[in-house]
């Protein structure tokens, strides 16, 4: 049996106006195809971005969906790169069945549908199975499907060195 990957949120902030200079350039990005999106609404229908238009953050993108009232989330797409990096795809799993889903990504998700800001931040995955962690930093970005409620995310993880216990270049 497996051990399942164990994270830890090292920090967390609402994104007000821009992302600290040090976040990685995949999440600037992303973050200014969002704001373009939004057209003066507090945020972007997920309509209004072309899935084309997210090829340069597949591999590392999330797509969550909100239900039972903000209670669980469901995994509707989990970007195939962090799927192999942790050694596991959550696409159509609820996170209330995933070990590895911490209670406060799950504040996090809370928090960036109430303030429908981004939220950033910077997580250590610990693969134990591996015998090494990943350090990443994350950015959720809320978004509505059919009504002006915030429920779904977009959430975009990308790898930041040094890695923690890396692992020998034979098991990458």
């Amino acid at each position: 049996m497996t051990t399942p990957p164990r994270s830890t949120d090292e920090l967390h902030q609402v994104v007000d106006a821009a992302l600290p200079s040090d976040a990685a350039p995949p999440l600037h990005s992303l973050l200014a195809l969002w704001e373009s999106r939004r057209a003066g609404r507090n945020v972007p229908s997920r309509q209004d971005i072309d899935v084309l238009e997210l090829r340069p953050w597949l591999g590392w993108l999330t797509v969550m969906d909100m239900v039972d009232d903000g209670a669980d989330f469901v995994y509707r797409v989990f970007g195939t790169s962090q799927a192999a990096q942790i050694g596991m795809d959550l696409t159509g799993r609820r996170a209330s069945t995933c070990p590895a889903v911490t209670p406060s990504f799950l504040t996090n998700l809370r928090e960036a549908a109430a303030t429908a800001r981004p939220i950033f931040g910077t997580r250590v995955v610990e693969i134990s199975a591996r015998g090494y962690a990943y350090r990443w930093q994350r950015l959720i970005l809320p978004l509505t499907r059919q009504t002006e409620a915030i429920d779904t995310f977009m959430i975009l993880a990308a790898p930041i060195s040094p890695l923690v216990n890396p692992p020998p270049p034979s098991a990458t």
